[in-house]
């Protein structure tokens, strides 16, 4: 099966992707300190909204560098 462009922007970009924490993980991380808690909340929204474009070495439209978001 061929993808177009727009097939992959919408898998990527439309889909809202599911973040979930482990249950293993949920008692350290209510032992966290608040800020820490919080950094890593916001880590998981942009996880969430990005899915696997985060990290991703992207050109900014203003710019020819490549920037991590």
């Amino acid at each position: 099966m061929h993808l177009t462009a727009y097939a992959l922007y919408c898998i990527l970009m439309v889909v809202s992707w599911i973040v979930e924490m482990g249950d293993d993980f949920e008692p350290e991380f209510n032992n966290l300190h608040v800020e820490v808690r919080n950094e890593i909340l916001a880590h998981a929204r942009l996880l969430k909204q990005f899915g696997p474009l985060l990290g991703v070495l992207a050109l900014t439209p203003w710019t020819s560098r490549a920037t991590r978001i």
